[in-house]
């Protein structure tokens, strides 16, 4: 696959995603207080309306390229914090794992240096070797 294919389908990815992540989030946003479900811990019931913005920024962030780091960081979260609460009620979890697996399988189609393998250049905290001239 070429890299501008490689982009694209990182791209649709994401675009898939992120619809995902904002029908989600406007649903949190427009839910009254009665409907939201009787098994949502108090906890996070009290921050349904915030969780749904942040749900809606995290996708916003992750469809421009410029955003794509802190997108994938705040999305990363996002599903992470999404595990952990099916976790702590003894739920199956698999589709928010997938989904973070996909969130990073996007990112690394559409910019490859975003993670530290596969890449010729190195880390920012390692120095740079030279290669001799050829």
């Amino acid at each position: 696959m070429g890299n501008k294919t490689a982009a694209w389908v990182g791209t649709g990815l994401h675009l898939l995603i992120g619809a995902l992540m904002v029908c989600s989030g406007i649903m949190k946003l427009a839910m009254p207080a009665d409907m939201i479900p009787a098994d949502v811990s108090n906890g996070v019931r009290d921050h349904f309306r915030i969780i749904g913005a942040g749900e809606i920024a995290a996708a916003v962030m992750l469809l421009p390229a410029e955003f794509l780091p802190i997108g994938m960081l705040l999305c990363s979260s996002f599903w992470g914090g999404a595990i952990l609460a099916h976790m702590a009620k003894s739920e199956g979890y698999a589709p928010q794992a997938v989904l973070l697996v996909l969130t990073w399988a996007g990112g690394a189609l559409r910019r490859p240096d975003l993670l530290p393998f596969g890449s010729e250049k190195p880390l920012p905290t390692e120095p740079e070797t030279r290669r001799p001239a050829a």
